[in-house]
């Protein structure tokens, strides 16, 4: 059996999907679908609605009521939707929302959207370690406890979570 939790999450995964289809439009879908090269599907919705819907979400649909670790748990599981919107739905609020309440103990379970293939194209990847990762990093230095645990990433196997050799000194 589901626990209520669950269920919660559920009910709140689908009133967030519900908003995001109401905003799509053939034209956009179009447009980032052929940008994407397939690699992910796409609703249709811009970005900006992406975020307003978010926001009003958000606040009028229940998770800001709930518990940081709720917040945390409900935010990761918006990239197990199969649209490219939620999982940038899942960013934005880890970013605008939540990133303050980020913390060492939290890596671990960001590092686990890639090992699951949740983050697995370009795209995706690119808001996610911009938005979330970045952000992450540059708010805990000269600490660099975080830094280092996202470095560590360097051995995954999944090629997004990957950190380029290049890059590798911006975290040493």
């Amino acid at each position: 059996m589901r626990s209520s939790s669950s269920r919660t999450d559920a009910r709140l995964v689908h009133a967030l999907a519900t908003r995001l289809d109401a905003l799509a439009t053939e034209k956009s879908r179009a447009f980032w679908e052929r940008y994407l090269k397939g690699v992910v599907p796409f609703r249709g919705v811009p970005m900006a609605a992406i975020r307003k819907a978010v926001h009003a979400w958000w606040h009028s649909e229940g998770p800001s009521a709930l518990g940081v670790p709720a917040q945390k748990e409900l935010a990761l599981r918006l990239f197990e939707g199969r649209f490219c919107e939620d999982k940038l739905a899942g960013t934005l609020v880890l970013q605008e929302i939540l990133l303050a309440e980020l913390t060492l103990r939290d890596v671990d379970a960001l590092g686990a959207l890639f090992d699951r293939e949740l983050i697995a194209d370009w795209n995706t990847c690119d808001w996610f370690c911009v938005k979330v990762v970045g952000n992450l990093i540059a708010r805990e230095l000269p600490s660099r406890t975080v830094a280092d645990e996202i470095a560590s990433w360097c051995t995954a196997r999944v090629v997004c979570r990957v950190v380029r050799p290049a890059d590798r000194h911006a975290l040493s």
